[in-house]
């Protein structure tokens, strides 16, 4: 095959390669895509809630009354340190503030809230109450209605015209690149088996680019530039090895270096354990000694 017509055949595979493997690679992702606009939101109808007016009671404490009994028992206690007034004070203290606070002054508020709870007054505020109650869920019940209104007729439809139009749209652009897929690996098996120029192991777009921008740019044919890619591929392997054992010479290296550094210290402590020793045995001799000189005397 003429020089010229390899450079084609080469180019062709090329591109053809290239767009296959760019489909390929995209398509999948296309096909995982969804319309990115979400779903408007429907209006919630909200709820107006009835509280009942405050009742103001004006109920007191009264807290001479309440402990006024248990403070005169306790300072007549003070004074006379009498036995009786002091269990006076605890009985009016722990007997008689509860029976003030539960049975007296609770029930007193309690009627006092019940008869103002059926006054008519406050009948009035509750029926007030009520009315502005009623008008605030009516104002609700319209602002439902008319958002309601808008988004049935306006926002829903906008977003599902918006939708199907883009859905539409991608599925289009699917089938068009799942079409132009299915042509360039036909017209790339169609070349492959007319040609025959390119082995089946180079068939890829990094071998197929050394070998056009090789013969596309030399006098070289593609077998000559296949012998090249397979040394430039070996060379790229050798490389690859050759970082390969260099890393792993620096790592022991390194695993050395650390070994030697226990094996370094190791040795210090044990010379350090060898003089505490010595050292230990010339004192206890030294003191041995003088005990049997201090025993002879």
């Amino acid at each position: 095959m003429e020089h010229e017509k390899q450079v084609e055949v080469v180019k062709q595979a090329l591109e053809l390669e290239t767009q296959i493997q760019v489909l390929e690679q995209f398509l999948p992702e296309e096909r995982a895509e969804t319309y990115a606009e979400p779903e408007p939101r429907p209006p919630v109808r909200q709820e107006a809630h009835y509280a009942e007016p405050p009742i103001r009671h004006g109920c007191k404490v009264n807290w001479l009354l309440m402990l006024g009994p248990a403070g005169i028992t306790l300072a007549l206690s003070t004074f006379s340190n009498s036995a009786f007034l002091v269990w006076m004070f605890a009985l009016t203290l722990f007997v008689w503030v509860p029976v003030y606070y539960f049975a007296l002054y609770r029930k007193q508020k309690a009627a006092t809230i019940e008869r103002i709870r059926n006054s008519a007054e406050y009948q009035q505020q509750c029926t007030a109450a009520r009315m502005a109650t009623n008008r605030q869920q009516l104002d609700f019940d319209e602002a439902y209605t008319k958002a309601k209104e808008e988004y049935d007729s306006v926002l829903l439809p906008r977003y599902q015209a918006a939708r199907s139009a883009w859905e539409a749209e991608h599925q289009a652009q699917i089938r068009k690149e799942e079409q132009e897929l299915a042509q360039a690996k036909k017209e790339l098996a169609a070349l492959y088996g007319e040609t025959r120029i390119v082995p089946a192991q180079y068939r890829r777009v990094d071998a197929l680019q050394y070998i056009y921008d090789m013969i596309s740019t030399s006098d070289y044919d593609v077998r000559q530039a296949i012998e090249y890619f397979d040394k430039s591929q070996q060379r790229a392997l050798e490389e690859m090895r050759l970082q390969e054992q260099q890393q792993a010479n620096a790592l022991a290296m390194e695993q050395n270096d650390l070994l030697d550094r226990q094996n370094s210290i190791a040795e210090k402590a044990r010379r350090d354990a060898n003089i505490a020793a010595a050292v230990g045995a010339v004192q206890r001799h030294n003191t041995n000694k003088t005990i049997k000189k201090w025993m002879e005397k």
